[in-house]
């Protein structure tokens, strides 16, 4: 496999994004034959993937740009801080925290922190969760805000349990951590199926009863959208270095993509629909199968990314063929910013550079 190469296409448009975006934009999704990137400036679930990029980006080369530019944009997820979403998980951890992990980065460890606090006061205590708040709720579903008189949430939020364990460690608050176990253990009641298939999401009464397992951008209602499973898999992996009663749901859950996966090791965007691939997905998973020592089909796993998504991608180091929500047609065969975060991560793990968890 040829990882240098791949780092290195990737590292390329690494530096490109940063010195083509402004610096108050995140990039989400790009097209794959203009390089031109979608970006959000307002606060979006996905804004701490790009900064953890620039941070890996600094870790693999030294290179003092990548490091202004992280802290540029680490600067600028402050105000998402107090953002009213679970998804201050996926912002914080990969924006701040893992700068912390890597490079005992004070400011990082800080925005980090106060994120994972502030995130804290989202918890329901009655239901045991940190649900989805009513704007999500309402976009997901395709409903006014009026419309929603229930409560929903899903397993891309588990990554919230992860970022309150990491501020557990940091500050000595067990409270946190105590969040952080029950959200997880809520979302596999609800999420995780037996054979460790993924449902992503659930709708509950104010009371917290169940009114139905679905999924919202999977194909249909009991379909297996894959980047749930991949989420599963990962954000349980994750967990696990806090606490290693989790460990064998992301082996599970593992299992399952393993055993379900096509031949060619990328996932189909729903495991139910084979009609267009999402190279997110596969990357999100090969990530958590590298932090659960699944080396051989790993490597096959990456192998198949570069070799058929990247290295001839008509933008150098884009990871093409990535479906951010189908149902919408929004950013399907794109390049998604995860995507790109993940493959990278794994990359620099095989090439043996990245030794520390994140």
């Amino acid at each position: 496999m040829r990882i240098t190469d791949a780092i290195d296409k990737m590292l390329i448009r690494i530096e490109s994004t940063a010195k083509t975006i402004k610096e108050d934009e995140f990039p989400i999704y790009g097209d794959v034959n203009s390089g031109k990137w979608y970006t959000s400036s307002d606060g979006y679930w996905s804004d701490g993937f790009w900064v953890g990029l620039l941070w890996l980006a600094y870790y693999r080369t030294g290179e003092e740009k990548f490091l202004k530019w992280a802290e540029n944009w680490l600067d600028k997820l402050r105000n998402r801080i107090m953002l009213p979403t679970v998804f201050r998980g996926f912002i914080f951890y990969y924006g701040a925290a893992i700068a912390d992990i890597l490079f005992n980065h004070d400011t990082a460890r800080r925005i980090a922190v106060e994120g994972g606090k502030n995130l804290a006061k989202q918890y329901d205590s009655k239901l045991k969760i940190i649900p989805l708040n009513k704007l999500e709720i309402a976009f997901l579903n395709s409903i006014s805000i009026n419309e929603v008189n229930f409560v929903e949430t899903n397993i891309d939020g588990v990554i919230a349990s992860t970022l309150l364990a990491y501020t557990s460690k940091i500050t000595g608050e067990e409270s946190l951590m105590e969040i952080a176990e029950n959200h997880a253990i809520q979302h596999v009641t609800f999420c995780i199926n037996k054979d460790g298939s993924v449902t992503q999401s659930v709708r509950l009464d104010n009371e917290g009863r169940v009114i139905k397992r679905f999924n919202h951008m999977g194909l249909n209602e009991s379909s297996i959208w894959a980047r749930g499973q991949a989420w599963a898999m990962l954000n349980y992996a994750l967990l696990s270095f806090y606490d290693r009663e989790f460990l064998s749901v992301s082996r599970l859950t593992s299992e399952w993509w393993i055993k379900n996966v096509p031949k060619d090791y990328i996932a189909y965007w729903d495991f139910n629909d084979k009609t267009i691939k999402d190279t997110s997905a596969t990357a999100i998973a090969a990530s958590s199968l590298l932090k659960l020592s699944y080396w051989e089909f790993t490597k096959n796993t990456i192998e198949s990314l570069v070799e058929n998504y990247l290295i001839n991608s008509k933008i150098p180091g884009a990871l093409t063929n990535g479906c951010y929500f189908k149902k919408r047609e929004l950013g399907v065969n794109s390049e998604l910013i995860w995507g790109d975060y993940f493959l990278f991560e794994s990359l620099l793990k095989l090439e043996g550079k990245l030794d520390k968890f994140i």
